[in-house]
C-alpha cells in the first residue's frame, strides 16, 4: 500500500489580482434585496484571507477565506460541543420538524432527537461559501473577458418583460432595481406583493435568469456523462437551497414545442437568431451563443403556517400549509415532488 503526503494541492493559477472588496461586493449582494429576511438583517458579510494570497495576487495554492458569524455569541451553549450535565436539558431542542426543510428527514436518518444538529448544517447560510469562491472565479474568468450575471426574471406570479437585448453589464443594471428587476412595471407590482405576503405572514417564490457571455466554444462534453455542461450547471443550482427547478433556454416549454420551434438554426458565420437551447448544443457550449439558465426557486414555509408536530410529545399545532396542497382530483399533492431540503422525507413518493 503506498500512502501520498502533500503541504498543499493547487489552486487558483497565481498571479490573479485579488482584493478582499471585490469578494465583499458580492456577499453584499447576496444579503441584499427588498423583503429580505431577519438573518440577512443581522449579518455584515466579509471575507478575511487566511491562504492562498499575498501582496494582493493569489500564489497558486489553495486560497482560504473566513467569514465571521455575528450572530455566534449568541448560540455558544446551545452549539457547545461538549455534554451536557446529566439530566440537564439543552436549550432551545427543536423537536417540531418544519415541513420543506431537512429536519425531518434529516432527523430520521442520523437518528437526532433534537432537530437543530440537522437544520444548522443544512442551512441557506452555507451559499456564503459558494458566494466568496465563486466572487474569485469570477475574477479569472474577467481575465478571458467573460462576464456572468443575473436578474429576476419572475417573482411572486409577476413576470417580467425581459430585453432581448440585456444590458451590460447585467449585475449593474439589476442592482439599480431593488429587486434586481430588469422591468420597472414589474418591479413595483412585485414590491407590492411582497409587502402583502409580509404582511400576511407569508412568503414568495420567483425565478432567477443567470446569463454568461464571451463563453468559449466547446466548454462541457458529449462523450461523459458527467462531463456535459448542462448536467452539471443544473446539479450545482438544484444543490442551492429552494431551488426546485432549472431550465435551459425555453427549458420546460421545449415540451409544449414542435422540433422546428425549439433548435437555433446555425446561419452564415455560424451565428444565431435565437437562443432557444440557452447556449448549448450536444451538452457543450455553443457557437455564437450566451449561456442563459433560470432557476426556479420556491417560498420558505412561513412559521405561522401548517401543523408542526413534536416528536417528542406528539402534541401539534393545526393552521393552513400551504406548500401542501390538494390536487385536481382531490388527492394529496406535494408541490416538492417528495424532497425535503435535498432529502427524501418520511413516506412520501418521490416524483
Amino acid at each position: 500500500m503506498t500512502f501520498r503526503f502533500t503541504t498543499a494541492g493547487e489552486g487558483i493559477p497565481a498571479g490573479l489580482p485579488v482584493s478582499a472588496e471585490r469578494v465583499n461586493v458580492e456577499l453584499k449582494r447576496r444579503m441584499g434585496g427588498y423583503g429580505r429576511g431577519a438573518r440577512m438583517k443581522i449579518e455584515s458579510d466579509q471575507i478575511e484571507w487566511l491562504a492562498g494570497v499575498r501582496a494582493g495576487e493569489t500564489l497558486g495554492s489553495p486560497i482560504a477565506m473566513l467569514v465571521w458569524n455575528r450572530d455566534w455569541e449568541h448560540w455558544q451553549d446551545v452549539m457547545a460541543p461538549e455534554a451536557d450535565a446529566p439530566g440537564a436539558e439543552r436549550r432551545r431542542q427543536v423537536t417540531r420538524p418544519r415541513p420543506g426543510h431537512a429536519d425531518l428527514a434529516g432527523s430520521l436518518k442520523y437518528d437526532r432527537r433534537d432537530a437543530r444538529d440537522i437544520l444548522e448544517r443544512a442551512s441557506a447560510r452555507e451559499t456564503v461559501s459558494r458566494v466568496a469562491c465563486g466572487a474569485v472565479c469570477k475574477l479569472l474568468l474577467e481575465q478571458f473577458g467573460i462576464e456572468i450575471g443575473s436578474h429576476v426574471a419572475e417573482l411572486g406570479g409577476v413576470r417580467a418583460q425581459i430585453p432581448g437585448l440585456l444590458p451590460s453589464p447585467l449585475n449593474e443594471a439589476a442592482d439599480a432595481s431593488p429587486v434586481r428587476c430588469l422591468d420597472r412595471d414589474a418591479e413595483l407590482e412585485i414590491i407590492a406583493r411582497i409587502d402583502a405576503a409580509k404582511a400576511a405572514g407569508d412568503t414568495l417564490g420567483g425565478i432567477v435568469e443567470v446569463v454568461a457571455l464571451n463563453l468559449p466554444v466547446g466548454l462541457g462534453s458529449h462523450v461523459s456523462w458527467d462531463r456535459k455542461l448542462d448536467g452539471r450547471l443544473a446539479q450545482a443550482l438544484m444543490s442551492i437551497p429552494a431551488v426546485k427547478g432549472v431550465e435551459l433556454g425555453l427549458g420546460f416549454e421545449a415540451a409544449r414545442r414542435k422540433g422546428s420551434e425549439v433548435h437555433d438554426e446555425i446561419l452564415p458565420g455560424l451565428s444565431r437568431a435565437t437562443n432557444r437551447a440557452g447556449g448549448t448544443e450536444g451538452h457543450r457550449g455553443a457557437a455564437r451563443s450566451p449561456r442563459r439558465d433560470e432557476a426556479d426557486f420556491d417560498p420558505d414555509v412561513p412559521a405561522s403556517h401548517g401543523r408542526l408536530e413534536d416528536r417528542r410529545t406528539g402534541a401539534g399545532t393545526v393552521g393552513t400549509l400551504r406548500r401542501d396542497r390538494r390536487g385536481r382530483d382531490g388527492s394529496d399533492r406535494r408541490d416538492d415532488g417528495g424532497l425535503g431540503a435535498h432529502g427524501g422525507d418520511a413516506r412520501e413518493i418521490r416524483r
